[in-house]
Parts: structure tokens; C-alpha cells; sequence
């Protein structure tokens, strides 16, 4: 359950190879999956999550949760909340890896089989790529 992004291309000789810029893209699409996850209540595409069954949508309105809100959002403790667990699992200078592991991969899994993809890149997301690698390379030709 990862996203991986790579940056393979140069332009007049320059790479964007860099550990602070793959860091940057990681992060954003770190905030934006936990943003669109938790508050929207949508997958990448903008489509709503399919709802909670009957059964869990009660379960969980009396541990106290959202009820048929589907923000992935344990009715346990934070730490079991899938988007929690969303992070930079490596980095490299032309590499990052956003991703979730232990317990929340299986849940992650499982909310994929049920129709509800979060993990993703947005066309939000493409836009705020293309702009933090501009930005990184318009610094670097000006160094030039």
C-alpha cells in the first residue's frame, strides 16, 4: 500500500535530485491524502467513499464515532486511524515513498477491496508537484 514518485528527466543538464525536494513532494501528498481523507471524505478522484455497512455505521456511532461519516477514522485509539499511519516510508534524492504499514496495511487493504481508495495521487496533487518541481528548478538555473 505505497505511492511511489520518482523524478527521471533533466533539463539543460540539471536533475531535479534532491533529498529536500522529495521530501517536499512527500510531505504535501502526506497532508493532501489525510485532508481529502478525513474532512472530504473523498477518494483522489473526488468521488465519495462508499458508505459503512449498517452494522459498523452503528458500532461505531456508539464507541462514540462518525457514524456513516466514511473518513476511515478508528472507533479505538488515534494511533489505529488509517490516514495517521500515512507518511514518508524513504526518500532518496530522486525517489520518495508515501505509504502506511503494520496493523493499518491490512485495514488500508481491505478499504481498497471495499471501494474506498485513498491512497492516491489527485489532480490537485499533480498541480502541487509540477509547482514545487518548477520552483526547485527555477532556483537551480538561477544559480547557473
Amino acid at each position: 500500500m505505497r505511492l511511489d514518485i520518482t523524478t527521471d528527466f533533466k533539463l539543460k543538464g540539471i536533475s531535479p535530485n534532491s533529498i529536500a525536494l522529495m521530501q517536499r513532494i512527500g510531505s504535501m501528498l502526506t497532508r493532501n491524502i489525510i485532508a481529502r481523507t478525513q474532512f472530504l471524505n473523498v477518494d483522489p478522484s473526488g468521488k465519495s467513499f462508499r458508505k459503512y455497512s449498517i452494522q459498523y455505521a452503528e458500532f461505531k456511532k456508539k464507541k462514540g464515532g462518525s457514524g456513516n461519516i466514511v473518513n476511515l477514522k478508528s472507533v479505538k485509539t488515534v494511533s489505529e486511524h488509517m490516514v495517521v499511519s500515512v507518511d514518508i516510508v524513504n526518500v532518496t534524492g530522486d525517489y520518495v515513498e508515501v505509504g502506511l504499514t503494520g496493523i493499518n496495511y491490512d485495514k488500508a487493504n481491505y478499504n481498497i477491496w471495499m471501494d474506498r481508495e485513498f491512497l492516491g495521487i489527485s489532480k490537485k496533487d499533480e498541480k502541487e508537484m509540477d509547482k514545487l518541481i518548477d520552483d526547485y528548478m527555477d532556483e537551480e538555473l538561477i544559480k547557473l
